[in-house]
């Protein structure tokens, strides 16, 4: 595309947003503290309505083969309920009540969702994991004020369960998780970044598209890996 047929320039971080369905459903919904305040059952189906046009837009309209498959991947997994997505009020009280660590609490961005990787013990079989995917209010206002943003964010976690359907968990350190999935996102970004140089984006998200200008090229030989569903090495 040339620079003379791109779509106009966004404003402050938006462009053509993939959750445009799920802002007509809660159109009324303006803030993450009147969200909070809505009877549970209408925070689940906005919870879940923003984050299923998140998963279909990866795994069915992006055009880049690598973040169809990371989407698809996190597709599979959700609709097969091997990760279990759990909207909350009170990100830090759900994870005190599974038990995380009160250093993690501390360090952790009430804003952003969150995922647990819990390893069973079982007598009969291999031993497993359930993964439950925590997702607070803020992402639903995210996707509608900054998608790009929204869509990034998400990337991280959809990186997280990628891994873990292919069994990464027992192979690889926190830090390789780490890389992958921030590498996961500036491969979004770039493209983003190429259709329109002068969009405005927070500065992590800056921070991370500088860290690995090439996305997930940019990754070192040691953290790729071949997908089980899809072949793609990555």
């Amino acid at each position: 595309m040339s620079i003379s047929e791109r779509p106009p320039v966004p404003n402050k971080g938006e462009m053509i947003s993939p959750f445009a369905w799920a802002n007509v459903l809660h159109d009324r919904i303006k803030s993450a503290d009147q969200l909070r305040r809505l009877p549970e059952e209408k925070i689940v189906q906005a919870t879940r309505d923003y984050l299923n046009a998140c998963v279909e837009y990866f795994a069915n309209k992006v055009c880049d083969d690598y973040l169809q498959e990371v989407g698809k991947t996190a597709e599979h997994a959700i609709n097969q309920r091997s990760v279990l997505v759990l909207p909350t009020k009170d990100l830090k009280e759900t994870l005190r009540k599974f038990g995380v660590s009160s250093k993690t609490l501390k360090n952790t961005d009430r804003k952003d969702p969150f995922i647990i990787f819990h390893k069973r013990k079982s007598e009969s079989t291999n031993d497993y994991y359930t993964v439950l995917f925590i997702i607070t209010p803020e992402l639903i206002i995210r996707a509608k004020e900054k998608p790009i943003e929204a869509l990034a964010t998400m990337l991280h976690y959809f990186s997280n369960i990628r891994d873990f359907v292919n069994g990464r968990l027992d192979k690889d350190t926190d830090d390789i998780f780490e890389l992958r999935a921030k590498a996961t996102q500036a491969h979004f970004l770039k493209e983003v970044i190429r259709q329109y140089p002068d969009i405005d984006l927070g500065s992590s998200y800056s921070e991370v598209l500088s860290e690995y200008p090439d996305g997930i090229d940019s990754l070192p030989e040691g953290v790729v890996y071949w997908d089980r569903l899809h072949g793609y090495r990555v």
